[in-house]
Order: structure tokens, then C-alpha cells, then sequence
């Protein structure tokens, strides 16, 4: 007989264990009547052919049955045992399953962050994004940034080896969808009209823009909406590609749907893809923004040929950003920038790490901690409770059960317990990650659950791996006892290793207790000082007051200077208010990218540490509570400005 055929006996056997039954007393009945028409004696032909029980096991061993039936022994050994000792049972599936669960809680973001990748990108290994690190700085630290302007971007592409293989996009703005501004607010991204080409995403339905339609100066009003978006806004009508959508002040026609797992490569889910010459503009960026190198708001991905290396496609990119400095700059060009390659997962890439991404990696060795406590926790209890099974455990023996079927028996307890924990530890995953998401990044909108099977499969095979760690050593400790010793001992006699190896848990548990108790207190004070921290200014009487104009485009200068103007004299009259002055960044936010040159210095003077500045109202100081050492503050009033002055601080002077 084949294996094949052996397979499928084995399956019929599982399947149809009755039937399989029957086939096996007529196959013994067929030889016996065989034997006894040669012997003409059935007495003789039965008393050869043997004891038909023993037949019937060796069958059955030979079969998958009888695995079968020893598999339903084992279990209801395992639910009767569970059941003598609830309290201990529970205590372990509640540590086992906090444990695992703020392991799966972390997971919920640590796999977003970094083991993902983009859903809907072909091939996600083969595409990377850019960096540049920038060394012309404020403070001579050196960052590495995706920021990138147009012409850095066609630098870029210039100096690759297939520019078609490199595209552009502008992380979008939240817009209102339709003329009602209390209405849905959908994310839209601007991207390069190789933008789909080089990601690899399918479009489902319609199609992408085309080069001619992102034409600089004549970028076409069309759009690409996202499988979630044609479902949600669009009721999935087959129709919908030619239809008008109204993203702001603007209005788009959908000519193509993306496939449902496509959301854009960045953590927040994008709803519409619109030409990036279609990009609407504002007044401090200019109409004709991708002229000049002042808007930083692009960013560069490449989808890289099998021949190409990382160490070849940094190195043309950062001639191709040498030389565009050069020319844009001259003598007073950031010729040290370079260009770098990483992961299209944006955590995982060279780029300068955010605190959010920080506080999330810590809070995995965290979570790590806190499941090594759970573990020497279980093992404790289940070495105290196979202390008090210990001449239950040598009856066992004594009667001839197998030490291989007794570790399977100690096992098979434990990785009950670590099943009934991995369902706690799903649910407490969910609304954990589903919190640690809201406090972590609470400006994305994530477009799955915190549940999905990625999170249930990590808290399954963590939880089985939990148990097997916790429960397989004491298995074959239990085991391995003495017969004789453990039945005339009592209770109370406690072998000499398993007091050893509980004090060594016990002091395992106490020493990451103390690492996680000064992580806490160091984070508390941390905080405080945080909290006690002088700004210069008092910040708690001290209110940051923004004018919010109509989305995605801004009205021009003298419409924005007279709203401010009047928003400030509105201001000044209240009576609970002391002093209000205007700032072009809010305080301890923002960044200046002006460079500082004098009649009397060289051109370099200032370098590598480059001031930075914010332009203020004269009565910003007063405003702000900063105290004023030497001289004054600028001349001028509030409404109109003053002449050109600067007040520098103590470290510029």
C-alpha cells in the first residue's frame, strides 16, 4: 500500500470511526473463516488467529484512532485536574494573560510602526524613500529630514539611473468634502503622475492621471479616491468615475479607484490623490512654488532596479542636491548635505527619530519586562502547585504511566491555561492598543482595527510560547522525581533544587520590579522638571491664539493683515485680558531656515550654528513675560509695524 493510500485510510479512520470498526471485524471474521475452511476446525482457526482485543488495538495504533481517543483521555484529565484547584487556575490565566497582553497592546503599534508595510505596495522591499541630511543648522546639530523641495526632488530624479523610477508626493491636508465646511473632512495627497507606477498600486476601477495632466501651470482638476471612499462617500456606484467631488474651494472629477488594500505609505490613510500640479497654493509659498526652493513639502520614494545598490543611488543623489545648492546659493551653499535611502516604512528609515516613535520602542522593552515577571510569577505558582502533587505525581509512576506521557499530561495543563489566557490577552490587547494608538499618535486616523489576525496570531504564539516556557520545565522537574521518596515523604519534605529555583524567581521578579520602578520614578521626575522648567516666560497665564482661514488656501496679505489687526484690537479691549502681541511662530514651536550675514564678517561667520529668528509685535515681550536686560523693545505700534530692529538674546550676544 502507498503512503497515499495509507493517508487516506488514516483520514477514513478519523472521519468514520464506527464504520472503520465494522470493516475491521469483517476483515477478521473473512480470515477466519478462511483458516477454519483449510483446517475444517473454526475452534482450531480462532484459537490460531489469537485474542482478538489485542487485533483490535494494533489496528487502531496503526491508524490515527487510537492517537484519537489517548488526544480526549489527555483533555478530560486536563479539565478535571483544572477543576480541583480553580483558584490557582485562574491566578495563572490572569497573569499569564496581563503578561501577554500589554505585550499584544504594544504590538497593536510596534507592528504599525515598524514591521508592516504599506498595504497594496508591490514588492514593498524594492522601494525606499529619501532622506537628506541637512548640516546647515541653528544649533550645528546636523538632522536628517524627508523634506524635500521640487527641484531637490527633480535633482534627485536627475541623477538616477531611470528618473521615471522616482516620484513625488506632498502629504495632504484635511479637507471638508462638499460646500457644507460642518461636513466630512477627507486627507488628500498630491502626488507626482508616477506616483502609482513606481508604489505598484493597482488602480481597481478607471484609471491614474497621466504625465500631460500634471503638467507644471496646467495640472488637471482629476482625482483618484481610495476603495474606503468610493465605498463610504460614493456608495460604490459604478458610475462614480466622471463624477465631480468638492474638496474645499476646489473641484475635482474622479477618474479612477484605487484597489481596497491602498491607503498611501504613511500612517495616516489618505482618501484622494490629486495631480501635485494641482496642488492649491497660498500666499507665503507662491503660485509658482516649484520654481524656487523655499517649499519643503515634498517627499521622494524610488523603486530600485535588482542591479542598483544603496551606496551607488545615495551617492548620485547627493551630487544632484551639491550641485542644485551651488547654483541656488552660490558661495553660501550647504555643500555638506547628503542624500540617504531607507525602508519605505518611514519609522524604520535614517531620518531623525520623533519622541512618539521613541516612547513607543521604550514602551516595547517595557512590555517585555512586564511579560518576564509573568513568567517567573506562573512558574512559581506551578511549582508549588506540583509540590503538592508530588505523591499524586509518584502514584503515577509507581502504576506505570510513561515519564514522556506524563510531561505531556503537566504540559497540556499549562497550555490550557495559556489558551483560556490568550483570549484575555486578545481583549486586552484591542482596547490597549486601541488607547496606547489615541495617546501615542492621536492625529492619525488609522484606517484598520486594532484587532486583526496579525495582532490575534502574535497574541496566540505569544501566549503558547509563554506557556510552553513556563510549563515544560517544571513538566520534566515534576517527572523526573524519585518513586520511593516522594510516597514516603510528606507534604512538607520540599526538595533542595525547587526551593533554589523558586528563590532564584523570586529574585528574578524583585530585580525587574526595581528596573521598572526606577524607569517610573526617573519618568516622574523627568516630568517635573519638565513641568518646572523656566521658558523665559510665564505659560500659565499665557494663551496661544491662531486666525484659521478657508482650508487649503489663504486669502491675500492685506486680507490677512486687516483680520489680524482687528483681531488684536478685539482682543486688547477685553478686560480680562493684560497685553496681546503677534508672533509669526507660536512660542517653542517652528523653526527659522533665514541665514544671518553681517557687513563686517565673512560669509561663513555664523556657521555651522546659524541663528534663527521670529518676527514680533513691539508688545509681544510684555505679552509673553520675557524681562528685558539691556535697551528696548522694537519702536512702531502693533497694527501697522515698525522699522527694521531686532532684539537678540543673551546667547546671541
Amino acid at each position: 500500500m502507498s503512503w497515499l493510500d495509507g493517508f487516506r485510510h488514516r483520514i477514513g479512520a478519523l472521519l468514520s470511526p464506527r464504520r472503520h470498526a465494522e470493516e475491521v471485524e469483517q476483515e477478521f471474521e473473512f480470515h477466519l473463516d478462511m483458516d477454519a475452511s483449510q483446517r475444517e476446525s473454526e475452534r482450531e482457526a480462532r484459537r490460531r488467529f489469537g485474542n482478538r482485543t489485542v487485533h483490535r488495538e494494533e489496528v487502531r495504533a496503526a491508524t490515527w484512532v487510537g492517537r484519537l481517543d489517548v488526544l480526549r483521555q489527555d483533555l478530560r484529565h486536563t479539565i478535571r485536574q483544572l477543576g480541583r484547584d480553580p483558584a490557582v487556575a485562574g491566578l495563572i490565566v490572569a497573569t499569564l494573560g496581563l503578561g501577554v497582553g500589554v505585550n499584544a497592546a504594544t504590538y497593536v503599534v510596534l507592528d504599525r510602526l515598524y514591521l508592516r508595510p504599506p498595504g497594496g505596495v508591490a514588492d514593498p522591499g524594492a522601494v525606499h524613500r529619501y532622506w537628506v541630511e541637512h548640516f546647515r543648522t541653528g544649533d550645528g546639530v546636523s538632522f536628517r529630514s524627508e523634506a524635500l523641495s521640487y527641484q531637490g526632488y527633480r535633482a534627485i530624479a536627475a541623477m538616477a539611473a531611470e528618473p521615471a523610477r522616482v516620484a513625488a508626493y506632498a502629504r495632504g491636508n484635511s479637507l471638508h468634502l462638499g460646500r457644507d465646511l460642518s461636513g466630512p473632512r477627507v486627507r488628500a495627497v498630491y502626488a507626482s503622475a508616477n506616483y502609482a507606477a513606481v508604489l505598484g498600486a493597482t488602480i481597481a476601477r478607471g484609471r491614474f492621471f497621466s504625465a500631460a495632466e500634471d503638467r507644471m501651470g496646467q495640472g488637471a482638476p482629476v482625482a483618484v479616491v481610495s476603495h474606503r471612499f468610493w465605498t463610504t462617500r460614493l456608495d460604490a456606484r459604478p458610475g462614480a468615475i466622471g463624477e465631480t467631488i468638492r474638496l474645499g474651494r476646489h473641484q475635482y472629477t474622479v477618474i479612477g479607484v484605487f484597489e481596497p488594500a491602498f491607503t498611501g505609505i504613511e500612517l495616516q490613510a489618505a482618501d484622494v490623490w490629486v495631480p501635485l500640479a494641482a496642488m492649491p497654493t497660498t500666499s507665503w509659498v507662491g503660485e509658482r512654488w516649484w520654481e524656487g526652493t523655499s517649499f519643503y513639502g515634498l517627499r521622494a520614494v524610488e523603486r530600485r532596479t535588482s542591479s542598483s545598490s544603496a551606496a551607488l543611488i545615495e551617492a548620485r543623489a547627493t551630487v544632484g542636491l551639491r550641485r542644485l545648492a551651488v547654483e541656488t546659493e552660490g558661495a553660501r551653499a550647504d555643500t555638506l548635505q547628503r542624500a540617504f535611502t531607507g525602508s519605505v516604512i518611514e519609522a524604520r528609515g535614517p531620518g531623525t527619530a520623533r519622541q512618539d516613535l521613541l516612547i513607543a520602542t521604550r514602551l516595547g522593552g517595557v512590555a517585555v519586562i512586564v511579560l518576564l515577571i509573568a513568567l517567573a510569577n506562573v512558574i512559581n505558582l506551578l511549582l508549588a502547585r506540583s509540590m503538592e502533587r508530588r505523591r499524586e505525581i509518584a502514584v503515577r509512576l509507581a502504576l506505570g504511566i510513561s515519564r514522556g506521557r506524563l510531561i505531556r499530561l503537566l504540559v497540556l495543563e499549562v497550555m490550557a491555561l495559556a489558551a483560556i489566557a490568550a483570549v484575555a490577552a486578545t481583549l486586552f490587547g484591542w482596547a490597549g492598543g486601541t488607547a496606547l494608538r489615541a495617546l501615542l499618535l492621536p492625529q492619525v486616523e488609522w484606517a484598520t482595527s486594532a484587532l486583526d489576525w496579525r495582532v490575534t496570531g502574535f497574541t496566540v504564539l505569544a501566549a503558547i510560547g509563554a506557556g510552553l516556557v513556563a510549563g515544560l520545565p517544571v513538566a520534566i522537574q515534576a517527572s523526573g522525581a524519585g518513586v520511593s521518596g516522594a510516597l514516603r515523604s510528606g507534604l512538607r519534605d520540599v526538595p533542595g533544587p525547587r526551593t533554589r529555583a523558586r528563590s532564584g524567581l523570586v529574585a528574578l521578579q524583585a530585580a525587574l520590579s526595581v528596573i521598572l520602578l526606577v524607569g517610573a520614578a526617573m519618568f516622574v521626575r523627568s516630568l517635573r522638571n519638565v513641568q518646572s522648567l523656566d521658558l523665559g516666560f510665564d505659560i500659565d497665564q499665557l494663551l496661544v491664539v491662531s486666525l484659521d482661514f478657508a482650508e487649503d488656501q489663504t486669502p491675500p496679505t492685506p486680507v490677512v493683515t486687516a483680520a489680524i489687526r482687528e483681531a488684536v484690537l478685539r482682543l486688547a479691549e477685553r478686560p480680562d485680558v493684560d497685553a496681546v502681541g503677534r508672533s509669526n511662530i507660536e512660542p517653542m514651536w517652528g523653526f527659522s531656515a533665514t541665514q544671518f550675514y553681517t557687513d563686517t564678517d565673512s560669509a561663513l561667520s555664523f556657521m555651522p550654528k546659524v541663528p534663527t529668528y521670529v518676527a514680533v509685535s513691539p508688545s509681544f515681550f510684555a505679552a509673553v513675560g520675557l524681562r528685558m536686560i539691556r535697551g528696548r523693545a522694537q519702536a512702531g505700534n502693533d497694527a501697522d509695524g515698525g522699522p527694521r530692529e531686532v532684539v537678540v538674546n543673551e546667547a546671541m550676544a
